[in-house]
């Protein structure tokens, strides 16, 4: 005889008081209730019995045509959250695209949770099936990194202070931080922790300017009992790349086979994209980061051309220099394009 999913009937009745009195005086028919919990009918009116001289539950019967409902009355509001089909798939949605950044035990905790949400809400009883994935290049697994994740946000939650070593390159050395973290980012498939530094005793630093650490270099995390008072952050959120520069100007020219790709996203706040004859485009729009620019206009190669800043254009220009020095067989002489 196969093993019944929902366990030992003393189980099972706790996992019928908690759907039937948490789902906000939402009736269930008899035979759902066997589909549910995969038994007899008779089966399940014996735990109804059973629920009924449960000091506290008031269950009530009624019949519809030939069948019978139940449903718990409820004493006092329900605590819970009320999610419909259309819902609980939007969240299914989000946690498909997102699942490639987070630890293992967060992912299998994230499904048990909306699992039981369409236990309790749905009247399947199941969870949408997954229709979504976000692809990426370079994935960082964070399972490793999840005690730190969780402190960070234990931290932001209660302004406290967070002794952070930090490695931030390969073989480099370890540095120590007194961080007050005040933002957690998602950025290019990795988290980031960004906040001020304070001494030992909680004061600020001298430089008023917040930092931004890359959560899987974090050697090690201690949160202290000792909060701090959150500093402005003056972080745009919505300019090119992470505060490492004042805001300035950068205007770029992209091919056509680009044009298409680069004219339908957002890369900053108050862009302007000027269509060519060619079918090509001129992207202008405002940065925070020099280096962030340099390695994204070379990622197009041929493809785009920076025009301004103009310091930054002689960067680049020296760069693909050194990059077609290192592609070129000694003696021989680069070809002409």
């Amino acid at each position: 005889m196969a093993e019944n999913p929902y366990g030992s009937p003393g189980l099972r009745l706790v996992q019928m008081l908690i759907l039937l009195g948490s789902s906000n005086g939402r009736q269930f028919s008899l035979t759902r209730l066997s589909q549910i919990f995969k038994c007899s009918r008779q089966t399940i009116l014996r735990m109804l019995e059973s629920l009924e001289r449960v000091r506290g539950v008031k269950l009530e019967s009624w019949m519809e045509g030939n069948e019978r409902f139940y449903r718990i009355n409820p004493q006092k509001p329900a605590i819970g959250v009320a999610l419909d089909a259309q819902s609980l798939r939007h969240l299914c949605l989000c946690k498909d695209i997102v699942q490639h950044l987070l630890p293992a035990p967060i992912k299998e905790e994230l499904g048990r949770t909306l699992g039981s949400a369409a236990f309790l809400n749905v009247e399947s009883g199941e969870a949408p099936d997954s229709f979504a994935e976000s692809r990426c290049k370079g994935m960082i697994d964070y399972t490793p990194h999840q005690k730190h994740l969780d402190l960070i946000q234990e931290a932001l939650e209660a302004n406290r202070l967070c002794h952070v070593a930090y490695r931030n390159k390969l073989g480099g050395p370890v540095r120590e931080h007194f961080l007050g973290p005040v933002k957690l980012m998602a950025f290019r498939e990795a988290f980031y922790v960004r906040g001020h530094t304070f001494d030992r005793k909680g004061r600020p630093e001298k430089r008023k300017k917040a930092i931004t650490l890359a959560v899987h270099r974090i050697t090690k995390l201690n949160l202290l009992d000792r909060e701090f008072t959150p500093l402005r952050d003056d972080q745009p959120g919505d300019l090119f790349g992470f505060n490492f520069d004042p805001p300035f100007k950068v205007r770029v020219a992209f091919s056509p086979t680009v044009a298409t790709y680069v004219s339908e996203r957002t890369w900053s706040r108050g862009q302007f994209v000027r269509k060519r004859r060619d079918g090509g485009v001129v992207l202008t729009f405002t940065s925070t980061s020099r280096p962030e620019v340099k390695s994204w206009v070379l990622g197009f190669g041929r493809e785009a051309e920076l025009l301004e800043p103009k310091t930054l254009r002689r960067e680049i220009a020296e760069e693909l220099r050194a990059g077609l020095a290192a592609y070129a067989e000694k003696g021989a002489k680069p070809k002409k394009t």
